[in-house]
């Protein structure tokens, strides 16, 4: 068997099991990517939530310096 005909049977048979893979892949933790899109976007809403009050807490802090400064 040479090597050529080895890169080609191997190729083959990936291809055979990229489907099976693929799936296999998408359920991570026994999850499935839909819930992992729902997982990955309740984090992101949070941590803009925390920015954002992060933020209205520290403006008028720092308002309130610049108007004690004058």
């Amino acid at each position: 068997m040479s090597k050529e005909d080895f890169a080609r049977d191997a190729a083959t048979e990936l291809a055979r099991a990229a489907p099976p893979i693929s799936v296999g892949a998408y359920t991570l933790a026994g999850f499935t990517l839909n819930e992992w899109v729902t997982i990955a976007t309740f984090f992101y809403v949070v941590a803009q939530l925390a920015f954002l009050i992060y933020r209205w807490r520290r403006i008028p802090k720092k308002v309130q310096k610049e108007g004690n400064s004058e």
